[in-house]
């Protein structure tokens, strides 16, 4: 899945406005001059841009960016499921995730965690990279990564491997090679989310509890958290540490 500006005869397609729009389309890869199959996502639009998809490993569902009327304005982020070969109608992520300023460059990294962009969840300037965990099947409050990974310029388009450890990155940031580079990361810190039940009755979830990641050796605390109504916790914990 790609994204392309809407073109027709090789020349870009304009709206009323005279504004050309962004599409997702698909097409099987055999080599990077060769794409076959090439075929527009149903939900495309003449009137408004989908791009950035993100899907998930098993092509089940995707997640993009989209223009469309109906949001909380500027750019949203949806979620599509393939069934039966079609996408389904494209679902908004609410107001933990959009807001009316641009939120856009989705990444699925696993079955719990969605990283994007956006400018309007408070940024450092521009454009800052931030993640949201689905708990109980909705994603939450996102959080801003806060610096290095985000600048005073636009920050975006983060990908990371399947372990989250390490990445890349594009930025306008200063000293960079021109407009928009690419930069590799590698994570120190990792989130970790958990559920704390009942030893006795694992239906029982225990709302209010203060978990603590500890250093066994020094005693040092990396991170505490509460947990909320539903049990759940999120610590930040460094890598390589017991």
């Amino acid at each position: 899945a790609y994204t392309r500006t809407n073109i027709k005869n090789g020349k870009p397609v304009y709206d009323k406005n005279n504004k050309a729009h962004l599409q997702i389309l698909f097409a099987d890869v055999k080599t990077l001059a060769s794409m076959t199959n090439i075929t527009p996502f149903e939900h495309n639009g003449l009137d408004y841009s989908v791009a950035h998809p993100s899907l998930s490993p098993d092509g089940s569902l995707m997640y993009f960016s989209s223009t469309a009327s109906g949001g909380f304005g500027g750019s949203d982020i949806y979620v599509t499921h393939h069934v039966n070969g079609k996408w389904s109608d494209p679902v908004n992520l609410g107001p933990n995730i959009n807001t009316a300023g641009e939120e856009s460059f989705p990444f699925y990294a696993n079955d719990s965690t969605l990283y994007f962009s956006s400018n309007g969840h408070g940024s450092l300037g521009g454009l800052d990279v931030l993640v949201s965990r689905k708990r109980n099947n909705v994603f939450t409050k996102a959080i801003n990564f806060g610096g290095p990974l985000n600048s005073r310029f636009d920050d975006f388009s983060l990908v990371t491997d399947s372990t989250g450890r390490v990445g890349y990155i594009a930025s306008n940031r200063a000293g960079g090679k021109g407009l928009d580079d690419i930069y590799y990361y590698i994570a120190t810190w990792f989130g970790l989310v958990g559920k704390i039940v009942d030893q006795d009755s694992t239906h029982m979830t225990l709302q209010g509890t203060a978990v603590y990641a500890v250093d066994p050796d020094t005693g040092k605390v990396y991170d505490a958290d509460v947990t909320d109504s539903v049990g759940f916790y999120e610590l930040n914990v460094p890598f390589d540490k017991s």
